[in-house]
């Protein structure tokens, strides 16, 4: 069981770690990593004088965490709500792989575990989802007037339904791909 002030291996940790900048903290000791076992979310600090090892600052237990909250992007802001109340912040490197990750670790302990997308991407999904009833309606139109012009919106429709849905970080960006190519491979 890792506890705080203990110094971990990040090399033969079990887990994943993520490299983050907490952004509720005052400390002056911004970068951190973030350490995410089959029970754990262990925020810990590098150690500048011994490569590949970090001294344990917080831990908290998956079975107390209440809900994980994202925003996409190559640094998202996770934000960790637990049960206690307790609720923390942190700019992390591939967001939405790091929430995956704690929610897929979760579900293996038998929780279920609860991701909230932020309101931006549930914007962006519920557009996606628009995006993709307007290109039946133009495949129909297609299927009656087959014109260049019309491929093109088609074209331009389901890609933009596939960049709202990936800003989104929800897996049907694939099937508006798989769309785009079912589309275009027509005869």
């Amino acid at each position: 069981m890792v506890e705080p002030r203990m110094e971990i291996n990040l090399i033969s940790f079990e887990g994943k770690a993520f490299a983050c900048i907490p952004l509720n903290s005052t400390n002056i000791e911004k970068q951190r990593i973030l350490l995410v076992s089959k029970d754990q979310i262990i925020e810990s600090i590098p150690n500048p004088l011994k490569n590949g090892m970090a001294i344990v600052h917080e831990v908290h237990e998956l079975s107390g965490l209440n809900s994980i909250k994202f925003s996409r992007g190559q640094y998202g802001i996770i934000v960790l709500q637990f049960k206690s109340g307790k609720s923390l912040q942190y700019k992390v490197k591939d967001a939405g792989i790091f929430a995956d990750y704690i929610k897929n670790a979760m579900v293996n302990m038998g929780i279920n575990g609860k991701v909230t997308k932020s309101k931006s991407a549930l914007k962006n999904i519920t557009s996606a989802e628009e995006l993709l009833i307007k290109t039946k309606d133009l495949e129909a139109m297609f299927s009656v007037y087959p014109s260049f012009d019309l491929i093109q919106e088609l074209v331009d429709v389901l890609r933009d339904a596939v960049e709202r849905f990936d800003a989104a970080n929800d897996e049907r960006y694939m099937d508006a791909i798989k769309l785009v190519q079912l589309f275009l491979s027509r005869d």
